[in-house]
């Protein structure tokens, strides 16, 4: 016990010695953007894959990255809420050597309950230009680059070259939707006016801006057509059809009844309940009864055929008793 203490403070002081020879690690201070108007949230991660790690900001207005080494600026996305950007998180999920970056804003600390909304960004495959969102939870109408439902569609389809269609079920704030998505893609002829903002027309960029609809590369999906139907409508639609099936079935099946009733009726019970007449007079000796019925069924009219040859000849046989 004795040695293992012994040993133990000889690993400690030696650790203590080996520290105290370690240089003093000095800190550098680099400038890299002095026009940040409030930089809630910062992070780094290796957005565009080039293994070094890079700076990742979340300013008032917008979300930003600064390039390693050079710290070239990059927007990622702007103007996502009215209210300030709060936050950022990055890490690379997907395991392709870029991070995937989720963002946070519009949050009001007088509203810890209503206010607030999350966003993935959708990357393109040049990281450095503009990013779709995809919202995660509810905030007043973003005033992003594409509708969330279209950057939605469009990164399923952009992350399977070959869907030429996506269909499923999901949740939306109306409740489960069904969709059906197509992808739109890039072709040769867009890009003179969405390759980049200093190749597209003047009057295109003074009307709409150099922030969104950049970036585009020939094939790529740059956005979805949609057609999507409440679960919610469609299953009133199924409720209704099937309702409607099942009384048209049952409707059926009591016409089916009565009219096999009614000619079970016409043809069978009341010609048998005329011979039961018939019979029950001829039982009592009155041979004046009319002949039985011959109309009805085959079986029954043979019966009746049979039971008038079977009275004319009791009549018959009572006349000759007479004699």
């Amino acid at each position: 016990m004795k040695t293992q203490i012994i040993a133990a403070l000889c690993f400690s002081f030696a650790s203590i010695a080996l520290a105290a020879d370690l240089p003093e690690p000095k800190f550098r201070a680099v400038t890299i953007d002095d026009k940040i108007q409030i930089g809630y949230g910062v992070t780094t991660a290796d957005v565009d894959g080039d293994g070094k790690p890079d700076v990742v900001l979340a300013d008032k207005n917008q979300f930003v990255w600064y390039r390693n080494p050079t710290w070239e600026k990059f927007i990622l996305a702007e103007n996502l809420t009215k209210l300030d950007n709060v936050c950022i998180a990055a890490r690379d999920i997907d395991g392709d050597g870029k991070a995937e970056i989720a963002v946070g804003g519009g949050w009001n600390p007088n509203d810890t309950t209503g206010s607030g909304a999350v966003f993935y960004l959708v990357a393109p495959k040049d990281r450095t230009q503009y990013i779709a969102y995809l919202r995660l939870k509810r905030d007043a109408a973003p005033l992003g680059v594409w509708h969330a439902q279209q950057a939605y569609f469009a990164w399923m389809l952009r992350n399977d070259p070959g869907a030429r269609e996506v269909t499923g079920e999901r949740d939306t704030p109306i409740g489960p939707t069904l969709y059906l998505a197509r992808p739109i893609r890039a072709l040769d002829r867009c890009l003179p006016c969405h390759s980049l903002p200093a190749n597209a027309p003047a009057t295109l960029v003074a009307r709409y801006g150099s922030n969104n609809g950049f970036g585009w590369q020939s094939g790529e999906v740059v956005a979805a057509q949609i057609v999507s139907v409440p679960v919610a409508a469609a299953s009133a639609r199924a409720s209704l059809v099937l309702r409607t099936l099942i009384i048209s079935l049952i409707a059926m099946f009591l016409a089916i009844m009565l009219i096999i009733n009614a000619a079970l009726y016409m043809l069978v019970v009341r010609p048998v309940k005329q011979m039961a007449e018939v019979a029950d007079q001829l039982s009592l000796g009155n041979t004046a009864v009319a002949e039985f019925s011959t109309r009805g069924g085959h079986e029954v009219a043979m019966l009746g055929v049979s039971l008038n040859r079977m009275h004319k000849s009791l009549d018959k046989a009572l006349k000759m008793l007479e004699r």
